[in-house]
This record gives structure tokens, sequence and C-alpha cells, in this order.
């Protein structure tokens, strides 16, 4: 068992909650094992606090209004988890759009430079790239010789 399971096993001993088998085991357990020792012997000394802290007396409309509250927060967090689920749908479509357009100009620059690359050394060009190339109005002759010539 992990850690949090033999704490919540400890807490159940300490309040009272626990049948006489599991007592025994959570007992055997806390003879070998210091960190639930130390967290009931936390507990025991929270326990202690509290009560040395007194009592107070609250008035019932301080509970009304503290219980109203609590409901009201609880509205305001439903209303707001569906807010973060549209956030986030909308987060998500953005980034697969962005992703897409990145993907998709990778693609094209990779496809005008072969283009570009061919009919700057002489090869042939087939239809689809003469289209392509064709596209471009502003590759002249001259850019195309000043191309080869840098190269």
């Amino acid at each position: 068992m992990n850690t949090h399971t033999w704490f919540e096993r400890v807490s159940a001993y300490y309040d009272g909650e626990v049948s006489p088998r599991e007592l025994a085991a959570v007992e055997q357990h806390m003879k070998d094992c210091v960190q639930c020792r130390t967290f009931l012997h936390d507990l025991r000394e929270m326990r202690r606090d509290v009560r040395a802290a007194g009592t107070y007396d609250v008035s019932l409309a301080f509970a009304s209004r503290t219980a109203r509250r609590a409901v009201r927060d609880e509205g305001d967090e439903t209303v707001w988890l569906g807010v973060e689920q549209y956030a986030r749908r909308a987060v998500l479509a953005l980034a697969a759009l962005v992703l897409t357009f990145i993907a998709w100009t990778s693609i094209n620059a990779m496809n005008n430079s072969v283009v570009l690359e061919r009919r700057i050394t002489g090869e042939s060009i087939d239809s689809l790239e003469s289209h392509v190339l064709l596209k471009q109005t502003e590759i002249s002759n001259q850019d195309i010789f000043l191309a080869v010539v840098s190269k």
C-alpha cells in the first residue's frame, strides 16, 4: 500500500472508524512505520490545539450567510467550468490551425525552391512546376542570371 492509503487508515484508526481486524493491522504497521507514527502524533497534537483554542459563539446569521455563500461559490465554479472547457477547445483548435498553416507554408516553400533550383540549373521543368514558377511574376531572367552567378 502507498503512504496516502496508510495515512487514510491511520486517520480512520484515530477517529475510531476501523474494524477490530483493521485496528490490529494499523497498529502492527505503525510499529514499523515512522511516517505513520508521526502522522498519528500530528493528529493528536492538532486535536489538542483545537480543543485548547476554546469555543466561540457564532451567530445564526453568520452561519446562514456562510452557507449561502458556499452554495453560491459552488454555482460560480460550475459556470466557470463550462467557460474553461470552451476556452480549452478554442485554444486547441487555434493551435491545430497554426500548426497546419506552418506545415502548409513549409511544404509550399520547399516546392517553390525546388522549381527555382531546377530553373536556375537548367533542368527540365514539368508543367506543374512551370505553373508554380509562372505564378511568380517577380522573377525575371536577370534574377535567374544573378542567382546562377552568385551560386
